[in-house]
């Protein structure tokens, strides 16, 4: 085992974009808050760590693939817009074939069958972490396609950490989201207005906070840590304690070659000796 300095570290930022990231609990809306802590924690890291973005609502989508090109990144992050549907599950999977794109031990999951059974259970960490994290963003409860839970042994499997982000307060709040976020047709098509609408558009009935229970099983699962955050400054908080905790991943050496050249040398040392100390001419 030896330890990876985080230069070579891939982060994944899996960001929910569902319609309850409109809420106004925390001003002036969760995905605008969201946004704000995220550009900041991609313009801190290291020149040689490798960003990518996975974002989900009704269906999980890899929208920048693991790139060191920060503007490409930080666009996308101030283009994202909400839709229905909440899929936890289904971007720790895409989260996860996002790093088998630039990490060759890592194999791919693909289009999980929800009739599949999932690989069995597996202590996290054994034989070590990859270098490669998914972080992920989320201020609801799963409600489309594989059950978080049921995705986590894929995750597991490839040695992958997770830190799961809860987002949100438990406080009723209104819906407020720009035409922005709203995509603009779906803003116009639900009478927004000065900035924001009022709760319309099919997205009040949302659960409107964090599954902390599935976030912390699923942590404490893939070795990684949950994180509860119910405001701007918590999240930000949150986003700039995460380089400590990844600082160094403990990632499986192959070391047989290592093994095999010292038994040479030490089988050449006894051939040596015992000839330098045989009684024969």
């Amino acid at each position: 085992m030896r330890d990876v300095p985080r230069a070579r570290t891939s982060v994944i930022l899996a960001l929910d974009v569902s319609g309850s990231m409109c809420s106004s609990d925390v001003e002036p809306n969760r995905l605008a808050v969201a946004q704000d802590a995220t550009r900041e924690f991609v313009e801190k890291q290291p020149d040689g760590v490798q960003m990518g973005l996975v974002v989900f609502s009704g269906f999980a989508e890899l929208v920048v693939p693991p790139t060191h090109d920060r503007k490409t990144l930080l666009k996308a992050i101030d283009g994202l817009t909400v839709g229905r549907g909440t899929a936890i599950g289904g971007a720790l999977l895409k989260g996860v074939d996002a790093i088998a794109e630039v990490n060759a031990n890592v194999r791919p999951v693909g289009d999980v069958p929800q009739t599949q059974a999932p690989p069995q259970a597996q202590t996290p960490g054994v034989g070590g972490y990859v270098p490669d994290i998914i972080v992920l963003l989320t201020d609801g409860r799963s409600n489309r396609g594989i059950e978080p839970l049921d995705a986590v042994p894929y995750v597991v499997e490839r040695r992958v950490r997770v830190y799961p982000v809860g987002f949100g307060t438990t406080n009723p709040a209104g819906m407020a989201c720009t035409r922005t976020q709203l995509g603009g047709d779906l803003f116009d098509r639900f009478g927004g207005g000065g900035g924001g609408f009022g709760g319309g558009g099919g997205f009040g009935g949302f659960r409107r906070f964090a599954d902390e229970p599935t976030l912390k099983a699923i942590a404490a699962r893939t070795g990684g840590t949950f994180h509860a955050a119910k405001d701007a400054d918590q999240l930000q908080k949150v986003f700039s304690d995460l380089p400590s905790e990844v600082a160094t991943q403990r990632e499986r050496t192959e070391v047989t070659w290592l093994v095999a050249a010292l038994g040479v040398l030490l089988a050449t040392a006894a051939v040596a000796t015992s000839l330098r100390w045989s009684p024969y001419p």
